[in-house]
Formats: structure tokens, sequence, C-alpha cells
């Protein structure tokens, strides 16, 4: 596994993030790395390596396993190879009966003080296993369901002490931040990485496991609801124990501004502390402005709305809006926001009056959402919320604004690209009756591949329709990898791009003597329907 400085994912990103704001690493740190050989140990390794931590790696064999105990060891020697390996080999039976302990007790028992002494030995700065936000929640239903306080609640923290033996090295979870079904899109989709699975997790016998497959009932945004509430509750336990931490900073600004509806208290918290001046934060009808060290908040008097979308610099939806409010006379703003990951969508949903969904958010966008309206349900991708509900009227823009160059020969249809825009508009054909067959680099049953876009196949599709990013400005070059050759004027192109206005896609119809439409008329009657949802037309 070699470290890398640059990746682009979600994990890595957050994961960095995490471990910085909770300051539970120094750059380039030496780290004990606890790899069990699942697909969280794997993950965070590789995490933590690609990081630039100095990685060494501590392996236990429990023997409680049988066999699977020893392939577990054997598949962790061939995956570490280039960094230090540590296995230790425990009679965790014996051990248990001698302690009068149960199993798992004197497992963890075993494991805590082993890696306390080789941290130690190998100066390492912390000691991290893999505790993700799935586990956050085993941990605070279990408590809940044997009954606890307000301790139960917090879970497990970030950064902790070791509770077997007492010395400065502590126990860091980097991957609290992230969820389950992330970490296996990790090692699936972006590294490709193999993982072992312990059966013994699928014995609902054992308490924990029993939770686990209850939890599985529970969606990624409820998991990730229980762990938030869990930071929450530390905060509030360090708060009434008069401790400084950024917890407990956080939990006091938020009761101090609580009444204001502010959701975004961690960056305004972290501004605080920067000790710089000017900062502005929003919620529904307030602002807070950072002066010499304290929010001075006020009311709003005008409607914020906005665009999320990665990325945004082709985008005209701020210009028109603006201009719209202008024309209308409407006290209201509407601003873009380029966000890095759909999690940082979840204070806008709060705080702005509506805004605009663009690419690559308008299927992530549902989980974090309160309800979807019929047509945007049966879509499955959503372009404009309003109060926390999705709707979509991506169809009806591309609808109105196609429908005027259709010909009676119209009848079938090539959609290039299945991400949202490909879906609002397969619903859009459905509607006007027109068939339609999608397009894909890596197509399913019912798909056709680029290869497969024979002379017989474009002469039966007379409507291409470019549902995917390729040739949007910057990238003007680029176009979708279909056969130009067998276009003629019996076809029309659209292109849901509207920067530039006539893309490479259409210019290789337009040079065959295809008709042409680009996007942005289907932009500018979306835009109109999304206002009259705003404002319950």
């Amino acid at each position: 596994m070699q470290a890398k400085t640059k990746e682009k994912n979600v994990v890595l990103r957050r994961v960095r993030k995490y471990i910085r704001d909770n300051g539970l690493l120094n750059d380039g740190d030496r780290v004990l790395v606890c790899v069990s050989g699942g697909a969280d140990s794997v993950t965070l390794l590789d995490v933590l390596q690609r990081a630039g931590y100095d990685c060494v790696v501590a392996h236990c064999n429990f023997h409680l396993r049988g066999e699977e105990s020893n392939r577990d060891e054997q598949f962790v020697r061939q995956l570490v190879t280039d960094i230090p390996l540590h296995i230790q080999h425990f009679d965790t039976q014996s051990y248990a009966q001698t302690n009068r302990q149960s199993i798992e007790l004197a497992a963890r028992e075993l494991r805590y003080r082993w890696f306390a002494a080789l941290a130690e030995q190998e100066g390492c700065k912390a000691i991290a296993v893999a505790h993700h936000q799935n586990d956050q929640a085993e941990t605070v239903v279990m408590n809940l369901k044997r009954g606890c306080g307000i301790r139960g609640l917090c879970g497990m923290r970030a950064k902790s002490k070791n509770a077997y033996i007492d010395n400065d090295i502590p126990i860091i979870r980097p991957l609290l931040c992230t969820t389950r079904d992330y970490i296996v899109h990790y090692l699936k989709d972006i590294r490709h990485l193999q993982w072992v699975e312990d059966s013994t997790n699928s014995d609902t016998d054992f308490k924990r496991n029993a939770v686990r497959e209850e939890l599985k009932n529970y969606t990624k945004s409820e998991i990730e609801h229980i762990a938030s509430t869990a930071e929450h509750m530390q905060g509030y336990v360090d708060w009434l124990e008069n401790e400084d931490t950024q917890a407990a900073g956080k939990v006091k600004l938020y009761e101090e501004l609580k009444e204001y509806g502010f959701t975004e208290i961690g960056k305004m918290y972290d501004a605080q502390q920067s000790g710089v001046g000017g900062k502005t934060f929003y919620s529904a009808d307030y602002k807070a402005v950072l002066k010499r060290g304290k929010y001075i908040v006020e009311r709003l008097d005008k409607k914020r709305y906005g665009i999320i979308g990665n990325p945004l610099g082709h985008s005209y939806s701020e210009q028109y809006f603006t201009a719209k409010f202008a024309e209308e006379g409407v006290k209201a703003s509407y601003q873009a926001f380029q966000l890095m990951m759909i999690e940082d969508a979840k204070s806008l949903i709060r705080d702005l009056n509506g805004f605009n969904v663009t690419y690559p958010f308008k299927e992530t966008i549902i989980h974090y959402l309160k309800e979807l309206d019929g047509t945007a349900q049966a879509i499955g991708a959503v372009n404009v919320v309003h109060q926390g509900k999705g709707y979509n009227t991506d169809w009806l823009g591309f609808r109105d604004s196609i429908t005027p160059l259709l010909t009676e020969r119209d009848q079938r249809a090539l959609l290039l690209g299945t991400g949202g825009v490909s879906k609002a508009i397969a619903y859009a054909l459905q509607q006007m009756g027109i068939k339609f067959t999608f397009v894909s680099r890596t197509p399913h049953a019912g798909e056709l591949g680029y290869h497969q876009l024979t002379e017989e196949v474009m002469s039966a599709h007379t409507i291409v329709v470019n549902c995917t990013p390729l040739g949007m400005h910057p990238h003007e070059s680029e176009m979708p990898d279909i056969p130009y050759c067998y276009l003629g004027k019996e076809h029309l192109l659209f292109d849901c791009i509207y920067n530039p206005e006539i893309t490479r896609f259409l210019s290789m119809g337009q040079a065959q003597g295809c008709r042409i439409k680009n996007g942005l008329e289907m932009l500018h009657i979306q835009a109109d329907y999304a206002w009259k949802i705003w404002n319950m037309i």
C-alpha cells in the first residue's frame, strides 16, 4: 500500500478534516494502526497512509474462530508489506477463565494492553482504531437499551484515554466522521482493495451483533443523526464539567444563538476561534456578523435562495435569478454554493428559503430531505428544494423546450448518460409517449454501450440527448463518443448544457445537418417552475 499525497474522494477528505478539527494527530505523526483485516481497518490504514502519517500496524490473533483467525492473520501479512507489522497471539479462552471475564471483555483487555505497550515501544503518538458512525450508533442504542444517563448518550469520543493502562498515548477514532457504506464504497469503487469478513459478525447471539442487525433498517441519515447527537452530548458533558474543549465551546455557542436558528455552529465556532472578524453566517431569518470575537445578530429583510453543485463556474442561475428579483421588485438574494460534499448541504436545507440542485448532487440530495413530491419520487432525482421537500422541474423544462422542434418521425430517443438529468429527461419522454434507450459507458440490462451505437441504431433513434457534463465550460473540447457520421438531417440533437452556447456535440451534429438545441431555454423554463414552487403559486 503506497502512500500518496493526493486522492480525490469523500472519505479521505472527510477523515483529514476530522483529524485536523479534533486534534487527533499532527502532520507526519507516527501512529499505531490496529488492523484486523476487515473493511473498516483496511480503510483506516489506507487513508492514514495516503494522508501522510507514519504508520505501524498491529494485528491480534485471538484464536477464537479456528482457521478463520489464521486466515485473517495471513491476509494482513500479505496486505502490509512496506511498513512495520506486529502480530500478537493470545490464548483468549484461558485468560477469560482465569480472570472470570466474558470472551468479549477478555479480548478487549488483551488487545488494548498490548496496543499501549507496542505504541510506546514504537514511539507512536496515538493508537488508531477503526470505529465509524455505524459503530457509534450501535454503542448509543445499546446504552439506551440498558438504560443510561447523559454519558451513555455520548458514545465513543474521537480521542480518549486507554482505559487499561495509564500512559499518555491516546486512542483515536479517525473514521467516526463516516458511515460504513462510504467505507465499502471507498474500498470497492475507489481503491479496489480486498478485505476479509468475520463470520461471527452475523451471529445475533452477541448483543452488539443483534443491535447491528437492527440498525440495518436505519437510513444513512438516521445513522449520521445518532452519531451527531452523541457528539452534541459530549459537548454538554464537557460544558457541565467545566472542561475547556472544542465540543463544549460549540455547545455554549449553540445555546447562545439557538433562538435564531443558525445551523452552521461548527463553522461559526471555528471562525470565532480563528480571531478573524467580519465573517457572516445566515439562518432563514437572521444573519450573524463576527465582530471582535462576538457575533452580532440582525434580522434579514430579504429572502435567500441559491444553487448547489460542483463545478458551478458555468452556471447562469445566479445571474438569471438576480435579474428576475430586480425585474419583479422582490427583496431576495441568490448565491452559488459550490460544495465539496453533499453533506455540506444540510445547513442550506434549513437556512435557505429555497435552492436549485445541479450536477453531481441531484440524486444524493434525496437522502437529506424530509420528503419528495410525487414526480421527484417517480424520477428519482431532485433539482429544486423548498422547506426540506424535493421537487423536479427539469423534466418540465425539457418537455416545454423540445416540444416545438418535434416532428412525426421523432418516436425514439437515445439518452447519453444515466445520472439525475437523464432520469428527468426519461420521465419527460415517457409522458410524451416517446420511447427511449439509455447509453452508458458501463451499460446494465436494457441499456446500450457507446460501442453498440451502430448505423442501424442511430437511424432508428432520431432524438439524441446529451445528459452528461461532457463539453461544459471550461472543458469545451470534450464531447460524447458517438458515431456522428451516422447522423443526418432527420436527427434532433439536444444538449442539456448551455455554456458554451454551441457545444462540440451540437457542432458535430450541425455539420451533419441535424436540428440542434442547447439547454438554455430548458434552464429558464425549469427556473420559472422552481420560482412558482418557492412562492407556492
